[in-house]
């Protein structure tokens, strides 16, 4: 049975996540709108099970993401209105089974879509709406030709 934790709105931050280190059954976390930085995450790094985790319009930057990168059970991630960037991408790329990324409000520019190509389970890539449709956005594409890309509302096709 899966377990689900909606601590969304609520002002949990680091030391409280200490908690949550011992909830190995923890399959769905919630944490949007709380004030988790990317030592909070720290603490949610032996989290095995974990396959969705929401951290939208939280304090999270690019180092949080090396935390992340070691829940391999992972198949929904949102970082929607983070301070992620085009490094912070490198640590997702080990995460085998990752088919939900949300990208939007981010700092992620095109050249960072690069680090995503070996993602071969992506499936719905929501990206920032002002995100040239260049180059590494059309090899992107290509290399995961099942993977439906959002610019914002809007759907890429090449």
């Amino acid at each position: 049975p899966s377990q689900d934790l909606d601590l969304s709105g609520t002002r949990v931050a680091g030391p409280g996540l200490v908690h949550l280190s011992g909830l190995e059954g923890l399959t769905d976390l919630d944490l949007k709108g709380t004030p988790v930085t990317d030592a909070g995450l720290h603490s949610l790094r032996n989290l095995n099970s974990l396959e969705t985790l929401n951290l939208e319009q939280t304090q999270v930057c690019d180092a949080g993401l090396e935390y992340i990168a070691r829940l391999v059970q992972l198949d929904w991630l949102n970082l929607k209105d983070t301070k992620v960037s085009d490094a912070g991408l490198e640590h997702l790329a080990s995460l085998p089974r990752l088919r939900h990324l949300h990208l939007e409000g981010t700092g992620v520019s095109s050249q960072g879509l690069r680090h995503l190509k070996g993602l071969a389970t992506l499936r719905e890539l929501y990206l920032p709406s002002d995100m040239p449709q260049d180059g590494e956005l059309q090899r992107l594409h290509k290399a995961i030709p099942e993977c439906w890309i959002y610019l914002g509302s809007c759907y890429y096709d090449q």
